[in-house]
């Protein structure tokens, strides 16, 4: 659903000075799209199934376009989408919404219940930090600390969490040089909403603990985050979130991210960095070898209603280019281009996970879709692993992985070198992000850093390429009838010159 789906004519003459502008959405247009979500037919059928409804917000159901905290409107549409989820207004969420703070809240499943009592309440998770009086930190404390020794297999809670990443969001830079770098101290969450995020995810023994936000966190995709946003962006913010769900207390994290039109699943490794005076030399072991790691995965799933292989504009316009076969042909295959070009080391691969090396290298290949999908995590609580699926229209699996919690969890084998944890560590001491005494979790792309050049062409060729082919049309009638002019013209200037030279062959022989 898009807010801001409307255009209006600005200027001072319809014919001469005016424009199309695109509407932000208001609170009473918001109201009456989520009215006709809700009567959809599909969507209908899925709330009459008792379905859990879960979520938070991103821009265009924010509404307006890459939306941030300076939004006119940014409090009276949190409250419509939080009233479109059906979220009671006695929930410590839609109060946090009533007062500006934004949509973001954690629901945990205990699927060791019965169906009907799957879904624990505030209270009875004991994770909100508005529901749970910080009287009673020390009981709460004391009911999670009993969850060890209960027998192994009997936690089956899945904790998901989810992040406004547009009430509190500082602006984009909109300068020119200062667009083009990351913004040290920008910011997505707001301090308020960053400690109430720490301190509930510090409180979850859940076994699975997922976290949803509405832009990529992995991605370090465009030097320009007013065109492709993502939590690279603002690189304090997003530093700051891998140290909430590295958290020792943590089991699983998953995160889930959409925005981009298209699927993905990716994977940084993180290394908790000692100081080199606090490290010890193992013997057998050289700077070459490889090292003891936790893996971090992230989900992107999106659209279920237009993407970049299906329809690469969202509003329903009249903009032809929406339309034409021609250009969704070509935005298909500038985006595949993309992904075989792009030094997008996050990225997984299709056997990543395999412990065959041949296996890997015979069926490896990037995990991304561009169609329509939907992401399902699927539990198997006596395997105690995840199954994450892809699925397209009709059911069908496009992409695949299984997890196990340990994996998600503990340390594993990395293919990224010690040298590179050290490159990502000290651009964050020379940024300010971490002291340089600081022992913190540093993540790369389990595939490596890509060389800046690679980086570079892999940025620029398929945008120039995008541009010639999307604007092909458009020139390229203009350069056939300018061949075509000139060839004509040749000719007809051949032809005068030979005839001028027939006039002048029968004079002579007549003189």
């Amino acid at each position: 659903m898009y807010g801001d789906d409307r255009t209006e004519w600005v200027g001072d003459s319809y014919y001469y000075y005016s424009r199309p502008r695109i509407v932000d959405a208001t609170p009473d247009y918001l109201r009456l799209l989520f009215d006709e979500q809700k009567r959809h037919p599909g969507y209908r059928a899925l709330l009459d199934t008792n379905i859990s409804i879960f979520g938070t917000i991103d821009d265009h159901d924010y509404g307006v376009n890459n939306g941030d905290n300076t939004f006119p409107w940014r409090r009276e549409n949190t409250i419509e989408y939080v009233r479109f989820l059906g979220i009671s207004e006695d929930s410590a969420m839609f109060r946090r919404a009533a007062l500006g703070k934004g949509v973001y809240g954690v629901q945990v499943y205990d699927f060791e219940r019965a169906i009907d009592s799957r879904t624990l309440s505030d209270e009875e998770a004991g994770l909100d930090p508005d529901v749970i009086d910080k009287n009673d930190n020390n009981n709460n404390s004391d009911r999670h600390n009993e969850s060890p020794e209960e027998p192994k297999g009997k936690n089956r809670k899945v904790a998901v969490f989810v992040l406004d990443i547009r009430t509190n969001r500082t602006p984009w830079q909109q300068r020119i040089p200062d667009r083009f770098f990351t913004d040290i101290e920008g910011d997505f969450l707001g301090e308020e909403q960053w400690k109430w995020f720490e301190t509930a995810l510090g409180r979850s023994d859940a076994a699975v603990n997922i976290v949803v936000t509405g832009l990529q966190v992995h991605a370090e995709r465009y030097f320009d985050p007013n065109v492709i946003e993502n939590w690279h962006g603002f690189e304090k913010s997003q530093h700051r979130l891998y140290q909430a769900l590295l958290q020792s207390n943590v089991q699983a994290p998953i995160l889930i991210s959409g925005d981009v039109h298209k699927a993905q699943l990716m994977r940084k490794d993180c290394s908790y960095y000692q100081p080199r005076h606090h490290q010890h030399h193992t013997p057998g072991m050289d700077s070459t070898s490889p090292r003891r790691i936790r893996p971090l995965y992230e989900i992107t799933t999106s659209g279920m209603t237009h993407s970049w292989g299906t329809k690469p504009c969202g509003r329903a316009n009249g903009n032809p280019l929406c339309h034409s076969l021609y250009h969704k042909t070509v935005c298909r295959l500038v985006l595949q281009f993309a992904h075989k070009i792009c030094p997008w080391t996050e990225l997984l691969l299709s056997r990543d996970d395999d412990d065959d090396d041949d296996a890997r290298a015979s069926k490896s290949r990037l995990q991304y879709s561009l169609e329509l999908n939907v992401a399902e995590l699927d539990f198997d609580w006596e395997d105690e692993s995840v199954s994450v699926n892809i699925l397209g229209v009709d059911g069908k699996n496009m992409l695949e992985q299984k997890w196990s919690f340990r994996d998600l969890t503990e340390s594993r084998t990395t293919m990224v070198q010690p040298s590179e944890f050290d490159m990502i560590r000290d651009r964050r001491i020379q940024s300010k992000i971490i002291m340089e005494d600081s022992n913190e979790w540093i993540c790369v792309s389990h595939r490596g850093i890509p060389n800046q050049y690679w980086y570079a062409i892999g940025t620029i060729l398929p945008m120039t390429v995008g541009m010639i082919f999307m604007t092909l049309p458009f020139w390229l009638p203009f350069v056939v009838c300018l061949h075509w002019t000139r060839k004509l013209y040749t000719r007809r200037s051949q032809y005068r010159d030979g005839s001028k030279n027939n006039r002048n062959s029968r004079k002579t022989k007549v003189e």
